[in-house]
């Protein structure tokens, strides 16, 4: 049979019990408080993550106009290409 508890280690149980509630509870304090650090975060980055969105939009706009000019100089070259061999055919 087991002998109960005496006072003194009914004493530290309590105290460890004491320890770990206020631990978990600190611990909780801690993740909660991150989250609302984090949140503030993301908060703060949505106005930077719209300039990056704007200037993203404004490059690609500029990247299909230079593919459109290449495109353009790429039949410049092939007509007169295609003209340069006719006229040495003939």
């Amino acid at each position: 049979m087991t002998t109960p508890p005496d006072d003194f280690e009914q004493r530290v149980q309590a105290m460890f019990l004491r320890w770990g509630a206020m631990g978990g509870l600190a611990l909780l304090l801690g993740f909660v408080g991150q989250g609302f650090l984090l949140t503030l975060q993301v908060h703060g980055l949505e106005p930077r993550m719209k300039v990056l969105e704007a200037q993203l939009e404004r490059n690609c706009l500029q990247i299909d106009r230079l593919d459109e000019k290449v495109d353009s100089m790429r039949s410049d070259v092939t007509r007169l290409t295609a003209r340069e061999e006719l006229a040495k055919a003939e």
